[in-house]
């Protein structure tokens, strides 16, 4: 250690400190959540039992497995993509020309943007249906991305700041709304399947430093928007698979269960209502009369 260096005490445990109460007083609701979801699944299971109504299966299960099997590997690459973008992104807008301060600030406008995206989610989902709601993400985010490679190559700082900044409105909604999709087109989410979700987007995250790094430092800088743009593609064209796979394969369950105690006396006076469903929508409903 050169002379003129001066040792000092640090001070971080006071840091490792407060992440640590943070991350405590975080896992207190969800501690709440368990403490009370063991009553609620004794009641779920009563009612099951006495002839509650269970959601029909809507998809073969070979292809239920196929289509798991692709958001799987969507969340792969979408939650790499979602990861890479702010991790990199100063040191990216540093290698193009701007200030260590211009890209931290960009990167504070995506996150806000990003939380912005993920508030106006919960108002847009009542109206939009998901599946455009995830399309118009894919869409939107390949388009900023896209913008940005032409900024780059054209320099223009103020649309650059613009566009990067709108990635955290269309990239927010990404990974929501793969559990929701799941959930409503292909089958409940159980914890089995949203551990394989979280396990499969940490892999993804953790082959970022490798790659991104690799080519940055081998090639250039304009290879981490090139890599973030063609994640983004690879996501749309599995989402498009899985929506291609749901759409083909879609059939409805008949069931008795749940009827009201009307329309069970309807069925016995002969009086039929018959119901067709296609996707968890209401097509047609016919009624006739048996003797």
């Amino acid at each position: 250690m050169p002379d003129d260096v001066i040792a000092k005490e640090s001070s971080v445990h006071f840091a490792l400190l407060i992440t640590g109460i943070m991350n405590t007083s975080a896992a207190v609701p969800f501690l709440v959540i368990f403490l009370y979801r063991g009553e609620t699944i004794k009641r779920q299971n009563v009612s099951v039992e006495g002839g509650g109504e269970k959601k029909p299966t809507i998809l073969p299960r070979h292809i239920e497995v196929i289509v798991l099997c692709v958001f799987l590997l969507n969340s792969f690459v979408a939650t790499a993509f979602i990861d890479l973008f702010p991790s990199l992104l100063t040191t990216f807008l540093m290698e193009v020309g701007m200030t260590q301060q211009v890209g931290s600030n960009l990167t504070s406008a995506y996150f806000a943007l990003y939380a912005v995206g993920n508030f106006l989610m919960i108002f847009c989902s009542i109206y939009i249906a998901l599946t455009k709601i995830m399309l118009f993400s894919y869409a939107g985010t390949s388009f900023l991305l896209a913008g940005v490679i032409l900024c780059t190559i054209f320099p223009n700082e103020v649309l650059l700041s613009a566009l990067v900044s709108l990635c955290g409105l269309s990239t927010a909604v990404i990974i929501p709304t793969i559990y929701t999709w799941i959930n409503e087109h292909v089958t409940p989410v159980t914890g089995k399947i949203a551990s394989g979700l979280l396990i499969s987007g940490s892999l993804g995250i953790s082959l970022n430093p490798l790659l991104a790094g690799y080519l940055m430092e081998s090639y250039t800088p304009m290879w981490f928007i090139y890599l973030c743009l063609s994640k983004t593609v690879i996501c749309t064209m599995l989402f498009i698979i899985a929506l291609l796979l749901t759409k083909r394969f879609s059939t409805v369950k008949e069931t008795n269960a749940g009827l009201k105690e009307d329309e069970t006396n309807e069925i016995a006076e002969g009086q039929i209502s018959i119901s067709t469903y296609l996707n968890g929508k209401l097509q047609n409903t016919y009624e006739c009369t048996h003797f």
